[in-house]
């Protein structure tokens, strides 16, 4: 008799621990998955301590929460080339507030446009021209999500390619962003 409520007891408390497990995966909050799933340049150049660009990116944002809502107000995006901002804007697509809703995802598509002044070192303008002749370069995304009730930063890390190149190797990778808290 002693055994049998032994493994009463036994299988009640996994019973429990199972649940609680799914539970928690089912009903947690988890962070939205940023990726930027396109990016191209149709103009990247540097003369007289000035960049010229033209950027255009695709993202998605997938909510992984089953029973979690998203409310986004805004989405900021920052660019750097060589740790030096070279443009800012807001790249929401939607009048706020966007609901993002457990297990879905949403795309949008931007295109940071301009020119802003950078100093460059020479080391740096070497790189440049290296990454000119490769005809791909590295810039660092930089997103601020900006939540209901917090504000969340996402960063990417891209090799973004000059489209006049479109027909060499250099073609844009998929890129999965980290989120930062």
């Amino acid at each position: 008799m002693a055994c049998c409520s032994l493994i009463i007891t036994s299988s009640i408390i996994v019973l429990l621990s199972l649940t609680l497990c799914i539970g928690l995966v089912v009903f947690l909050p988890q962070n939205p998955k940023f990726y930027v799933t396109d990016a191209s340049l149709s103009q990247f150049d540097y003369t007289n301590k000035t960049i010229q660009y033209s950027m255009a990116l695709n993202i998605t944002i997938r909510n992984p929460s089953m029973k979690f809502t998203y409310d986004y107000t805004a989405i900021e995006g920052n660019a750097f080339y060589l740790d030096q901002r070279f443009s800012t804007q807001n790249v929401s697509v939607w009048k706020p507030p966007y609901v993002n809703k457990g297990g879905k995802s949403f795309s949008m598509h931007t295109v940071f446009r301009g020119q802003q002044v950078l100093n460059l070192s020479d080391t740096q303008i070497s790189l440049f021209n290296k990454e000119k002749d490769n005809g791909s370069y590295a810039i660092v995304m930089r997103f601020i999500l900006f939540l209901d009730k917090l504000d969340a930063k996402v960063f990417c890390g891209l090799k973004v390619p000059l489209a006049a190149n479109n027909g060499s190797a250099n073609r844009f990778k998929n890129t999965k962003c980290k989120f930062v808290k």
